[in-house]
């Protein structure tokens, strides 16, 4: 009897690892356009920080990029792009759902948005942490229209609002303003945020964007302090109000737990900053969907016949019926480009697949429905696109396995999943993607990492 090489055991158990991974995968959400989980594992992983199973967002590794999805045509508001790939997963299909929402041209053709910028100043945010968040909004400063009504508020272990709620009009005033804010006292979280809220509802722009911009590293140590008081209060407003909340945290000893709490609405977003890239993600490449909201109340929901059988989504939380798959996604923003991951089981070929995606459109008012139909594929279907977003998936995959490993005290499996990992990757073919390699550089790091932890035990 032929016994296994060594590569071939190690690709064969990784492939179970992660079919038995996305049949159970935790219900993490996908925070739209957050991208705090793979912008913080990438500094975690220089740093020598293991991460804990909960800041691995998976649908964040694999939307983190520019997806190669067409725009909406002139009369649409949103996208919908559908493809099949069944080469990838071992005996798997895999449905890419792609979603655009318009681009905008020059910031000028969307409604005026008021914004608060929320800023914390304690002195756990002086030296570099304040360097960043005074480079983030002057960046996000340069794609405000002069009509978008602009109010900055400040928080250490007390609140001022440095501006009122009024049209941006000259920059240079705004720019002198946030020079100005220098580090000092204590951290009270709770009132900052409430008083970003005030700013907004006092000034509510009905059918526009509303909202709260808030730069901190969360570390709250005055006033109120129990975390769930602070989540109640940060939705006090949302009744009434349709408020947009934005949480960007600054610097690696970020309270990140409370952070995703904090942005777990659907019209939260939750990213991280910590050097010139991550600014420029967040305030620059994507500062549109800051700025510009395109739908709300969004349910994306598919529909199969027997022929297939549902495996799994990759970290997307998802709700079954007798063949139908329900998706409750975040609010769409301007410039979106987004995917959902559906793996199946095939019975038979030539068999349609529904799709419907399902929200309420900001500009019209109305409640929009767009349906479309694929037929399951008849032999073998490539797409090099849902390749590439399935092999960040399958890494984001092992990410949070390793982490999960790791924190049980399992170092050595840990050091295992992401060498099965790193070389599953290598062979895809998209290695030299750069999206593709700046994950697998994370995983890299951690390896090696754990290589040292390993032989120290």
């Amino acid at each position: 009897m032929k016994t296994l090489s060594a590569n071939v055991f190690i690709k064969t158990a990784f492939i179970f690892l992660l079919a038995s991974l996305l049949f159970f995968a935790p219900a993490i959400g996908q925070h739209g356009y957050s991208s705090a989980s793979i912008a913080m594992g990438k500094q975690q992983s220089v740093q020598r920080i293991i991460p804990k199973p909960e800041q691995i967002v998976t649908p964040e590794y694999f939307n983190y990029h520019k997806h190669n999805i067409p725009q909406p045509g002139r009369n649409e508001a949103v996208h919908l792009d559908l493809r099949w790939d069944n080469t990838i997963v071992n005996r798997e299909m895999i449905l890419q759902v792609g979603i655009t929402t318009g681009e905008t041209i020059g910031y000028f053709d969307r409604d005026a948005a008021n914004i608060c910028l929320v800023i914390d100043r304690s002195g756990s945010m002086g030296g570099t942490k304040m360097q960043r968040t005074k480079e983030a909004m002057m960046t996000f400063l340069k794609h405000l229209q002069a009509e978008d009504l602009l109010s900055i508020v400040v928080f250490d272990h007390e609140v001022n609002v440095l501006r009122a709620p009024i049209p941006v009009g000259d920059k240079y005033l705004v720019e002198q303003t946030i020079n100005g804010i220098q580090a000092r006292g204590s951290t009270d979280l709770n009132s900052g945020i409430i008083a970003g809220y005030r700013q907004l509802v006092n000034n509510y722009q009905r059918g526009s964007t509303n909202r709260v911009i808030i730069l901190t590293d969360a570390m709250t140590n005055t006033g109120t302090l129990d975390p769930e008081q602070i989540i109640k209060n940060a939705g006090t407003y949302e009744d009434g109000y349709n408020v947009d909340f934005t949480f960007i945290g600054v610097g690696m000893d970020i309270n990140a737990d409370l952070a995703r709490q904090l942005s777990e609405s659907k019209s939260s977003t939750f990213h991280f900053i910590h050097d010139a890239a991550d600014i420029d993600k967040v305030f620059n490449a994507e500062v549109e969907s800051l700025l510009k909201k395109v739908a709300r109340n969004v349910e994306l929901i598919i529909e199969y016949g027997n022929h297939l059988a549902f495996k799994g989504a990759f970290g997307q939380p998802f709700s079954s019926g007798e063949n139908e798959i329900q998706f409750s996604l975040n609010d769409f923003n301007g410039g979106l480009t987004q995917v959902v991951l559906a793996s199946f089981l095939q019975d038979q070929a030539d068999k349609m697949v529904k799709v419907s995606l399902v929200y309420d459109d900001m500009r019209t008012g109305k409640r929009v429905s767009l349906t479309q139909s694929i037929s399951t594929p008849d032999g073998k279907t490539t797409d090099r696109d849902v390749q590439k977003n399935v092999t960040i998936a399958q890494m984001a995959v092992a990410l949070h396995q390793m982490a999960v490993q790791y924190h049980q005290g399992f170092g050595g499996q840990a050091q295992y999943t992401l060498k099965s990992a790193i070389e599953v990757a290598k062979e895809s073919g998209y290695a030299y993607d750069p999206d593709v390699n700046r994950v697998l550089e994370i995983l890299q790091n951690y390896a090696g990492d754990l290589r040292e932890i390993v032989r120290k035990d």
